[in-house]
């Protein structure tokens, strides 16, 4: 809701006060909702303990981080963990240059985050079914597939309606060291190893998304084109769903995969 309702929001305050004014009401507003969102959350029941229903469940034992970065798996499958941050926040954050390169009103690219955010709520409940029935470690070479969709059409269409392509990126978040979901959620949080992995895994996103706002301005001032970045983006993402295949293979007898 947060991706859908902000941007129109802020380009009807900018159509009212300054940016700097606009910041002063945003604040005001946070300032007056904390209070009521405290006020709604008091009374609710207590979320259910991630080690039980009482709390009395030993942690299962799981891979430590160690043992997950020694798995080619990993590596195999790193790339694409890392392109949905790199090249969606490369996109959002060179909007008004792309906006200006395709001769959008900046108006649509503000409001393509509304159809942003409704393909990627679409996404993720279909990912969570698929990933129930198939597994995350089967669908990792596939889920980029929207993605490099998306950058074919940001590549090659020029029209309005291209500005649609903006909100297929990051639609749907796999999690390649991970393929628990649905039922398999709380025996997966109950494995006490867990937070390393994910931390591990969410600074590696993190340190690919800082990246990417570089890389495509200097590739953007060096005058390359943004159907050639977003073609580039295209073809990594084929790239990165092949060498993940590669870390399909089944292990050997009697071998079993830290990402398993």
């Amino acid at each position: 809701m947060g991706a859908a309702l902000s941007p129109p929001y802020v380009v009807a305050l900018l159509a009212l006060v300054s940016w700097r004014e606009a910041w002063w009401v945003t604040a005001a507003l946070v300032l007056l909702a904390l209070p009521v969102a405290v006020g709604l959350m008091r009374g609710q029941p207590a979320p259910m303990s991630l080690t039980g229903r009482g709390g009395d469940n030993p942690p299962v034992a799981g891979h430590r981080l160690g043992q997950v970065l020694r798995d080619p798996g990993l590596w195999l499958r790193l790339p694409v963990l890392l392109t949905p941050a790199f090249l969606s926040t490369g996109y959002v954050f060179h909007q008004v240059h792309i906006a200006h390169a395709k001769a959008w009103p900046i108006e649509l690219v503000a409001a393509s985050f509304t159809a942003y955010a409704i393909a990627q709520v679409a996404g993720l409940m279909t990912a969570g079914q698929l990933v129930d029935r198939f597994s995350a470690r089967r669908l990792v070479p596939l889920f980029l597939a929207p993605l490099g969709l998306c950058s074919v059409v940001l590549a090659l269409a020029g029209g309005l309606l291209a500005g649609a392509g903006l909100s297929g990126p990051d639609g749907v978040r796999l999690r390649p060291w991970q393929r628990h979901s649905g039922r398999a959620l709380g025996r997966a949080l109950r494995r006490s190893p867990s937070g390393a992995i994910r931390s591990f895994g969410a600074a590696l996103m993190v340190f690919s998304s800082g990246l990417a706002p570089m890389v495509m301005g200097l590739a953007f001032d060096a005058g390359t084109g943004i159907a050639a970045v977003a073609l580039a983006g295209a073809v990594w993402c084929v790239l990165a769903s092949l060498v993940a295949s590669l870390a399909q293979r089944p292990a050997g007898r009697g071998e079993a995969s830290a990402l398993d």
